[in-house]
């Protein structure tokens, strides 16, 4: 996808009220809207390769920081969680079907390690959503122990939201 200029689509989009600016001010577009641009410039296959790298950074950088009064480091960090989380259905499928086990097997644990991310910012449905994403295709790759901490934890969370 290709847009000449950024900042007069982002003025459009917010002049039109088809996106808005969220309590972290963030740009936020409608989804019907998110939809449509996909549905017509669907993102390429080029990127998820270099996805589980960036992914395992950010779940390194969150590591670091997590313990130490960051200001709102934390915060960013998961939403860069968030923005990512629509690619690791691509990422997860990219994996499955190269056989690669062994990154699997470190994205599930990484995913497992950023649920608190996503409970603590209130997300039940984000982290309920990437355990089942990872059970899912767990299932597939035969790892049983991440099928096994997949469905622990969704247990737990639901447990918890009274579900």
């Amino acid at each position: 996808m290709h847009f000449d200029n950024l900042l007069n689509s982002k003025s459009t989009l917010l002049r039109t009220s088809l996106a808005y600016i969220d309590f972290d001010q963030r740009l936020k577009v409608l989804a019907p809207i998110r939809e449509y641009v996909r549905s017509l410039h669907p993102p390429p296959t080029a990127p998820v390769t270099p996805l589980p790298e960036y992914f395992f950074d950010l779940v390194r950088l969150f590591d670091s920081y997590q313990e130490l009064p960051s200001g709102d480091l934390v915060q960013r960090i998961a939403s860069d969680f968030g923005n990512i989380s629509s690619l690791l259905p691509r990422l997860v499928t990219h994996l499955t079907l190269a056989h690669r086990t062994q990154e699997w097997k470190e994205v599930c644990a990484s995913l497992q390690r950023i649920r608190d991310v996503f409970v603590g910012e209130g997300d039940d449905a984000t982290a309920c959503s990437l355990f089942v994403l990872v059970l899912e295709n767990s299932t597939a790759m035969d790892i049983h122990q991440a099928r096994a901490d997949c469905m622990r934890r969704i247990g737990d969370i639901r447990k918890r939201g009274g579900d």
